[in-house]
């Protein structure tokens, strides 16, 4: 496409890396056998102090894709988030139904600043795990906290 910005291409590149992703990701029932919800909340502190975005809750059920990666709300970051795909392993892998940790977002501020200055918004998650006739009450699992 002739005429499009730098920006433009920066996030049109990224989004299109996400949704190939995305398409390519099974669903969790097929990932996660007996695992009927997988519940994310999330919650932002700007170290910048530019502005803590809004918390986030997302549910996902056993039919839909067992992606994690969670876009960055700041919406100037670019190739930014937060994978959480690992986190919801772990917690899996040890039968837990709750997990906790931090991520640091590692995209950029934006494209004038690309290469040059990180996002650095700090996200705050908990991952719970519902199995088949479980609740989603917590049975704590440790997740390292990604530096």
């Amino acid at each position: 496409m002739a005429g499009r910005s730098k920006a433009e291409k920066l996030y049109d590149d990224w989004n299109q890396q996400r949704h190939s992703h995305w398409q390519k990701s099974p669903a969790i029932r097929n990932v996660f056998p007996g695992v009927e919800a997988v519940r994310i909340n999330l919650t932002f502190d700007d170290l910048e102090k530019i502005g803590n975005p809004q918390p986030k809750q997302l549910t996902f059920g056993p039919e839909q894709k067992a992606f994690f990666h969670i876009a960055c709300p700041f919406r100037e970051c670019v190739r930014g988030g937060f994978d959480l795909g690992p986190e919801v392993l772990d917690v899996v892998r040890a039968q837990a139904t709750l997990a906790r940790g931090e991520q640091v977002c590692q995209g950029w501020e934006n494209p004038e600043r690309f290469g040059e200055h990180r996002c650095w918004l700090r996200a705050r998650y908990e991952i719970q795990i519902k199995y088949g006739n479980t609740t989603f009450a917590p049975t704590l699992a440790f997740v390292p906290i990604a530096g």
